[in-house]
């Protein structure tokens, strides 16, 4: 279950939310909208990546790990390397890890010897080995052919179903084409934001 209630945030010149309620207890949601409409606003603030204004209830799960569209890894490091040193992990068990078969052939590079869309995979991977009980992910498909997309659904549904991580995340991508059921929230693109709309008032265009 994800609640939020009574929420307030703002920015120095822009006031973002305004006695903002929001509620879901689904496996997978879907924040879509205009670029700048509030999304990636929002998954911070649920991650605690930033801090309300004000907020009269907040329930996330607790062990919580989000991924944002900047590149998290430290370039200088190898991918395996990038992921020991945020994971507790033995490098046996990721080696043992499905998604591993997909990720061999780069994964001993360093990260800036990488394409954007190996790097963003690496985070992914990296994100689901942690085990979160949320995944909040902004764009994660950012960079990403369609099979790797593919790959990394696969991946988020089997984490939900061994793991029970929770995802949410913000996506341009049409979620028609996932493998799994969504719930999705719609942003109109005003502010202040007080809630978000369960109807598609967007087109859905695929990228």
């Amino acid at each position: 279950m994800i609640e939020v209630k009574g929420l307030y945030f703002a920015y120095p010149k822009n006031q973002i939310f305004t006695n903002f309620d929001f509620q879901s207890d689904s496996d997978f949601i879907i924040l879509k909208g205009p670029s700048g409409c509030g999304k990636t606003t929002l998954l911070k603030l649920l991650s605690s990546n930033l801090i309300a204004d004000k907020c009269e209830k907040l329930i996330v799960p607790t062990k919580i790990c989000t991924i944002l569209q900047e590149d998290a890894l430290f370039p200088w490091l190898s991918g395996i390397d990038n992921i020991l040193n945020i994971v507790n992990i033995n490098y046996d068990e990721i080696k043992e890890h499905p998604m591993m078969e997909h990720l061999k052939t780069f994964i001993n590079k360093k990260a800036f010897e990488m394409s954007y869309g190996q790097r963003r995979l690496i985070e992914l991977f990296r994100a689901i080995l942690y085990k979160p009980d949320l995944l909040c992910l902004d764009e994660p498909f950012n960079f990403l052919d369609p099979n790797s997309r593919n790959i990394v659904c696969s991946f988020l549904k089997m984490s939900n179903e061994q793991n029970r991580t929770k995802v949410i995340m913000s996506t341009h991508y049409n979620e028609r084409n996932l493998n799994f059921q969504t719930e999705t929230f719609y942003f109109d693109g005003t502010f202040p934001i007080t809630r978000l709309c369960t109807r598609n008032i967007f087109d859905e265009t695929e990228n």
